[in-house]
């Protein structure tokens, strides 16, 4: 397990190493930040790079260091893999529609109408929503190979059950480098402050959420051995929730505002996830502990248990 382990090590570095260049005890990363930044100027040209960098290192892990085939990460290619991935956008925008109707229906969520407004430092709406596009592909492509495949496998030697909560629960907290970039502190200083609770409420509840997400898409991959349609309910996930809708998107500020339609969220952090968004909301935890267990419910009874 040792090449395992140090295989996360190198990838949790080249991917997060931004959120560590925050740290002060880390000023020499800041030199490499700068410099990154001077030859990707254009903000959403660094937010690509940084996605290609990762899945390269992902494929490189899965397919040449421990050798994986297509068949084992849940990536063989069929007819039926299109509708698989269809059926996973359609899926989790469903699941994202229903967060905003609860919250349209109290209050929390405001339509303001299709966006028009041009942003020059952006190049307009639609060509945001052409990069965002992109991004949301690349992320999704990525976090389930990493979050899934490579994880999962990794973790095999600890059981069925555990191979499922322990990367689970190493996909949420990998998140909180979008909530160090929010407190413009370091990873492992934010992890201190996680452990401490001086977060506020919309952080912990998002990597809950993530936590409880990561939960259904572990046992999904681990029972039917596929990817496709957890790429796309990744992809679904967070375009519907980021471009289509509006609302932010696990805290990530740059990507705010550029949507089809314009929306507004008031209300407390408590409900409407604070910065971290809809990922953050105490409505998005209730439907997606309701789902986990209809999923569970539908396995057992089907004579599906995950052991």
């Amino acid at each position: 397990q040792f090449f395992f382990i140090k295989d996360v090590y190198i990838k949790s570095y080249l991917i997060y190493l931004p959120y560590f260049a925050n740290d002060h005890t880390y000023n020499f990363l800041l030199v490499y930040k700068e410099s990154f930044r001077r030859i990707f100027s254009d903000l959403r040209i660094e937010f690509i790079i940084y996605q290609i960098l990762a899945l390269l290192v992902i494929l490189f892990l899965v397919f040449i260091i421990d050798r994986y085939k297509k068949d084992d990460v849940g990536l063989s290619f069929q007819v039926k893999s299109v509708f698989l991935f269809v059926l996973g956008i359609i899926g989790a925008s469903f699941v994202i529609f229903v967060v905003a109707v609860i919250l349209y229906f109290n209050n929390n969520l405001i339509f303001l109408g299709f966006t028009k407004v041009v942003s020059p430092d952006m190049m307009g709406v639609n060509n945001m929503i052409v990069f965002q596009f992109v991004l949301y592909a690349l992320v999704a492509v990525q976090e389930e190979l990493f979050g899934r495949a490579f994880l999962i496998h990794g973790f095999k030697w600890a059981g069925i059950h555990l191979s499922i909560i322990i990367p689970s629960g190493i996909f949420a907290l990998l998140h909180l480098g979008n909530v160090a970039n929010q407190y413009n502190i370091g990873y492992f200083q934010t992890i201190i402050h996680f452990i401490s609770l001086n977060l506020r409420i919309d952080s912990y509840l998002g990597i809950l959420n993530i936590f409880l997400l990561a939960l259904v898409f572990s046992i999904y991959f681990i029972k039917f051995k596929d990817l496709w349609l957890l790429i796309g309910a990744h992809f679904g996930w967070n375009f519907f929730m980021g471009s289509v809708l509006g609302m932010p998107v696990s805290n990530i500020e740059e990507l705010n505002g550029k949507s089809f339609f314009s929306t507004k969220l008031e209300g407390s952090d408590f409900l409407i996830g604070g910065t971290f968004g809809p990922e953050g909301s105490i409505v998005t935890t209730i439907v997606l502990a309701s789902i986990l267990g209809v999923f569970l419910y539908i396995l057992r009874k089907n004579k599906m248990n995950i052991a």
